[in-house]
């Protein structure tokens, strides 16, 4: 397929028709977060994110890195650093590419403004030719990586390894949900015990 950037409104649809079609697989770096944004912002596609994932065809370049370093004995971790970390990471993107292609990808100048540009431009395709480059950047990239790793499943459980990354993440960045009024009344009995015993 070709490239392009997609607005937010252009997003639903055409992430639907990944998400249905049995004959793709989607490859992202970092996919449990990326999900998470897309079920965040579409609710609607909770489901059909959650079939792709038990039906193993979401990936994720980050933790396929991960099961071949594993297999080949040179998992990062705290013991034993790999030396080709970037920035204090080995797992990043950024390192990734360094890794393999010897490609420096800059990390700094747009990634963390998205969301400021979109209040002043309203769109991607308004925004500067930087930052849309940027952006299809790390998807190319992202493919890039999935290429230089091997292309098809590196390992007999990736699937299972990415749908279970992706469970993990959903549990730690779900949080919970407190009920304000109840909270309000725990504190003012808090306060009257504390006032009791002054």
């Amino acid at each position: 397929g070709g490239k392009g950037l997609l607005d937010v409104a252009e997003a639903l649809p055409f992430l639907g028709m990944l998400l249905d079609r049995d004959d793709v697989i989607l490859a992202l770096h970092n996919a449990a977060f990326d999900m998470s944004v897309f079920m965040r912002q579409f609710p609607q596609l909770t489901t059909p994110i959650f079939k792709a994932y038990e039906d193993g065809r979401i990936t994720c370049t980050k933790n396929r890195q991960k099961l071949l370093d594993l297999a080949e004995g040179t998992l990062d971790n705290a013991k034993r650093p790999r030396p080709d970390r970037v920035h204090g990471r080995a797992y990043s993107l950024e390192a990734l590419m360094k890794r393999h292609a010897g490609k420096t990808l800059d990390k700094d100048t747009w990634r963390l403004r998205y969301w400021e540009m979109l209040q002043e431009f309203g769109s991607i395709h308004r925004m500067p030719e930087g930052a849309q480059a940027y952006a299809l950047g790390d998807a190319v990239d992202t493919l890039d990586l999935y290429g230089y790793q091997g292309g098809a499943q590196v390992s007999p459980d990736e699937y299972a390894q990415a749908r279970h990354d992706f469970w993990l993440y959903q549990i730690s960045a779900r949080g919970f949900a407190t009920d304000v009024p109840r909270l309000r009344k725990l504190g003012d009995e808090i306060q009257q015990e504390i006032d009791r015993y002054a």
